[in-house]
């Protein structure tokens, strides 16, 4: 069942029952409240006619016992009321039994036990009879005439209050039908109300589900309905940006494995052309060394593909000793040590570094050094810079070159495996495309990151790092 149709049913049965049991009390009370005043009418009544004919016997001369009974039927109808004198509610006799006057009413057996000592030191009783659709309250009472005991009745019709009591039971269960008719019915367009929310955000996930990940609730409302869609929301938001970069992984890892795939083809198919020129015919000398050559120079391609991609994984696998690098010093050391390259190529290498210390491993901080530089020194320029700046935590190192450097639209691509802004020249130039990504997940490792910008006719290659994980280093500790 659904939660809007929960919500009507469970509604509706609460209105029925509070209304019912609300209702049933509510006529109860007011039922009673009218019985008892009739049951006063009728104990009033009853005094009064007692009374009244105590005193009107007491006030005439002693009758023969014989007379005594037309007495009492003189005495009464001359106290009711002309209207009631011919059928007279009214029973008066001895205690013995017998009767004095009776005015139609019906013996009632044992009707004497109901006697009860009231306040004034008089007893008197009551008993509601049910005579076909008639309510009737007969009430005794107990006095004395002439020396002996007797029993005065008198009935009262309280029929009405019965008959009120079934209309409003019947008028209350009119109005309940329409009270449940309409909280019913506002109840299940509440329900449906509060639930739409819901309702959109179950339609939104199934969709979600299918693989539409750019499906978004709507969280226009400020309740918990609306923090929910805009929870969900934020939970979309960040799955499908999730999904955007694993399709992303999978996608570089393709280009991956496609540009690994041709990188180590390309070579092997030369080197296996030559092998077979050199094993299948007889060649000349020259001949002869230019075929081994390019099988040598194909071969050290192969070893500069390996072992970059050894870097690669060991940089994914490692652990590494982090301790405080001079960096004035080493960056120096490292400029000298790319410096035959340069003069080979005809570039000017020009260093600008100033003290700092930086926590990492100084292999890697090498190697990221040295990649960055022989990137430069292949773009193609006349001169290379390298810039080294201390930060207030950790060390910013910079290689700028005047080379005619890369589309815009390439600047965040350069860190992928395999990927040559220029490939014709990178391959010329013995490059596989690994040399940068290498460098930026060494400068991850420092907690630094990897960017490239063009200003002023320069290519900016740029890394501020932060050093090596202090909790890293604390785990490494003995």
């Amino acid at each position: 069942m659904k939660f809007s149709w929960k919500t009507f049913c469970g509604v509706t049965a609460i209105l029925c029952v509070s209304f019912s049991l609300g209702g049933a009390l509510l006529i109860s009370v007011w039922f009673q409240s009218a019985l008892d005043r009739e049951i006063q009418f009728a104990q009033e009544e009853n005094r009064l006619l007692r009374f009244s004919l105590q005193t009107a016997v007491s006030a005439l001369p002693l009758y023969p016992e014989s007379d005594v009974k037309q007495l009492v039927t003189d005495v009464i109808q001359s106290i009711l009321p002309p209207s009631r004198q011919s059928d007279s509610p009214v029973r008066v006799a001895y205690s013995q039994g017998q009767v004095l006057y009776n005015g139609r009413l019906s013996a009632v057996p044992d009707l004497s036990q109901l006697l009860e000592q009231e306040g004034g030191g008089e007893s008197g009783g009551y008993l509601i009879i049910e005579e076909g659709n008639r309510f009737l309250i007969r009430y005794i009472s107990a006095g004395s005439l002439y020396g002996q005991d007797i029993f005065v009745e008198s009935q009262r019709d309280v029929s009405a209050v019965f008959q009120q009591r079934q209309e409003q039971f019947a008028l209350y269960a009119r109005l309940t039908l329409v009270m449940l008719l309409l909280g019913g019915g506002s109840a299940l367009l509440l329900a449906r109300w509060l639930t739409r929310p819901i309702v959109r955000l179950s339609a939104a996930t199934r969709r979600m589900a299918q693989g539409d990940y750019a499906v978004r609730a709507p969280d226009s409302r400020r309740d918990e309905a609306g923090d929910l869609a805009r929870d969900f929301n934020a939970m979309a938001a960040s799955l499908e940006l999730k999904i955007a970069q694993l399709q992303q992984a999978v996608r570089r890892q393709e280009e991956f494995s496609g540009s690994f795939a041709h990188e180590v083809k390309t070579p092997l198919t030369s080197i296996i052309g030559y092998a077979d020129m050199l094993r299948s015919r007889s060649l000349p000398p020259d001949l002869q060394f230019e075929a081994a050559n390019y099988i040598y120079q194909e071969g050290r391609r192969l070893e500069s593909l390996s072992l970059k991609l050894l870097d690669l994984v060991a940089l994914e696998k490692q652990d590494f000793p982090w301790k405080t690098v001079n960096m004035e010093p080493f960056l120096r050391q490292t400029a000298r040590f790319a410096a035959p390259s340069f003069q080979q190529a005809g570039v000017s290498l020009q260093t600008d570094v100033q003290p700092g210390l930086l926590s990492g491993d100084a292999d890697l901080l090498k190697t990221l050094c040295l990649n960055l530089l022989d990137n430069a020194r292949k773009a193609g320029g006349c001169h290379t810079i390298l810039l080294g700046r201390p930060l207030p935590e950790g060390y910013s190192l910079s290689v700028l070159d005047d080379g005619p450097g890369v589309p815009p639209e390439a600047l965040d691509k350069l860190t992928d495996a395999f990927y040559r802004a220029d490939p014709s020249r990178s391959r010329k130039q013995g490059g596989a495309g690994l040399g940068l990504s290498i460098c930026a997940k060494i400068a991850r490792l420092h907690r630094g990151t990897l960017s490239f910008r063009r200003q002023d006719g320069w290519t900016v290659a740029e890394i501020c790092m932060k050093g090596g994980s202090p909790d890293d280093e604390e785990e490494r500790r003995p």
